[in-house]
């Protein structure tokens, strides 16, 4: 079901060169997980109507692209941690967890709204070893090799706001972003630094897509976790001239 209607979803060219993507997969595991999304998306509120008739490009399918480059660039193992923050239903982190030699994932949401789908989910499938947390990733101080995000909110912020959380690499996965020296200066005062910053070709269907992987400039430093109202106003001073409108929230994302 998932290959079939994914089929439907993307241009031919772009499916043509998948294979190489599909089998770092348990495609059995992404067909469940895919079944189990569209089913109960009307209930737990998981995709906005446009997006729930393309859960398989627009979700599954991108979250496997960002995975394969991921590995590319990370040494990512079964023993590795991996703490996926503001999971929502299981997106990317459950993905992770879908691969062949799969590592140690965490899924991570303040919410329960959408969290609890994939927690039910999880114990009937009677898969003990993936680790659910409901709480703020401010409010979380266990550290993890890698910590990724999809949709949290706006770079550099999202990247500020899980600079506590891990010890090797931050991934985050990202709409079209413009860094600047502005930008690069603001990470540094936070002892992180942009290695690498990836285009994703292969996702280009969908719009520019981006991999970036910051890592600590100073890796004995300890860093405390930063205060969301003292995060919300260094928003407001570096982008003052072009902020967001008011009411913005860290519900907002760049992520098209």
């Amino acid at each position: 079901m998932f290959l079939e209607d994914l089929k439907k979803q993307i241009p031919e060219e772009y499916f043509f060169y998948s294979n190489s993507i599909f089998n770092l997969f348990d495609l059995e595991k992404i067909n469940d997980f895919y079944l189990f999304l569209k089913e109960n998306n009307e209930i737990g509120g998981f995709f906005s109507k446009a997006d729930s008739e393309r859960i398989a490009s627009r979700h599954i399918y991108e979250s496997m692209v960002y995975i394969y480059y991921l590995k590319e660039y990370v040494n990512v193992s079964r023993e590795t941690s991996i703490l996926d923050v503001g999971s929502g239903p299981g997106i990317p982190g459950y993905i992770l967890y879908c691969l062949k030699e799969n590592p140690k994932v965490s899924l991570l949401d303040s919410s329960r709204r959408r969290l609890q789908f994939i927690e039910k989910y999880i114990k009937q499938k009677n898969y003990s070893d993936i680790q659910i947390i409901y709480k703020r990733i401010e409010e979380w101080t266990q550290q993890f090799d890698v910590v990724i995000t999809r949709a949290l909110i706006p770079f550099p912020y999202n990247a500020v706001l899980l600079r506590h959380s891990f010890i090797n690499v931050a991934a985050i996965f990202s709409g079209n972003i413009q860094i600047n020296e502005n930008i690069i200066q603001y990470l540094k005062k936070n002892n992180l630094i942009i290695k690498n910053n990836i285009k994703i070709l292969e996702l280009e269907f969908l719009g520019e897509r981006y991999l970036i992987l910051l890592s600590h400039i100073d890796r004995t430093k300890k860093l405390k976790p930063i205060k969301w109202k003292t995060l919300r106003r260094e928003m407001d001073e570096l982008h003052n001239s072009n902020s967001k409108p008011k009411g913005w929230s860290r519900q907002n994302n760049i992520h098209n």
